[in-house]
């Protein structure tokens, strides 16, 4: 549900700090739960290409701007560009595929998902070599955010940020760029706090988001004694207190 809380980013515009996230949402689900969401009282969903279901958000955002349940200067939506659109040349396309998923005329935020780019292979979002490690392009990420740049000034996206950047990624763009990322999304938790990045960040008024914020329990690379922080007796006791 919306937190009734909004923070300023540093390129003007609010953000409810609730989103929805449709990381892993199962397939002819994701409308019904966008839809829901938004009924709910979310404002915020946070999408990605990779996710490959921004179809499903655009038709369960579509129908409810036909409701009348929303308008569109109500949402704030997210999304992020994919590694293997790394390219300068390919940046503004990829975004282009995803607001006509979306069915929208622009984004409130445009992350670039990874620093690390990797090789277009057409139909294939995870290219990998013969020794099953990604097949990684040579792509400097500062030449990815400059078009990221663009689209903002050409008004097809409201803000960018960055996602999974570390603390000397972010200084090399906030000292490089010409627009200052306005978020890094990175995964927090109660396992994994990130706190000197998250200092870092909030020092240079990069506003951080978390994913996962209860880790990711299905995680087929996580260790047999991996405890899930919704087993953590501390979690479980204030929740207990917050109702």
């Amino acid at each position: 549900m919306s937190s009734g809380h909004t923070l300023k980013l540093n390129s003007g515009h609010h953000m409810d700090v609730v989103g929805l996230g449709t990381w892993k949402s199962k397939p002819d689900e994701v409308r019904q739960a966008v839809e829901s969401a938004i009924d709910c009282g979310y404002r915020h969903i946070d999408c990605a290409w990779v996710y490959q279901n921004e179809h499903e958000v655009g038709a369960g955002l579509e129908n409810k701007f036909k409701e009348g349940k929303v308008k569109r200067e109500d949402l704030f939506i997210t999304s992020k560009l994919w590694c293997c659109f790394h390219e300068p040349d390919r940046v503004r396309p990829a975004l282009m595929e995803t607001l006509k998923s979306l069915k929208l005329d622009y984004l409130d935020l445009y992350l670039m998902h990874n620093p690390v780019g990797y090789v277009y292979v057409e139909g294939n979002p995870f290219p990998l070599l013969e020794n099953g490690k990604m097949n990684n392009t040579d792509i400097d990420y500062m030449e990815t955010w400059k078009a990221m740049e663009k689209l903002q000034e050409e008004g097809l996206v409201r803000t960018i940020g960055v996602s999974n950047f570390n603390i000397e990624q972010m200084a090399r763009i906030l000292k490089e760029g010409k627009i200052k990322p306005a978020i890094n999304q990175i995964e927090i938790n109660p396992n994994f706090t990130q706190e000197p990045l998250v200092d870092f960040c909030q020092k240079e008024g990069v506003v951080v988001t978390a994913y996962s914020p209860f880790a990711s329990p299905d995680n087929p690379s996580l260790k047999d004694d991996y405890k899930c922080p919704l087993e953590d007796a501390t979690v479980n006791e204030i929740a207990k207190k917050s109702g």
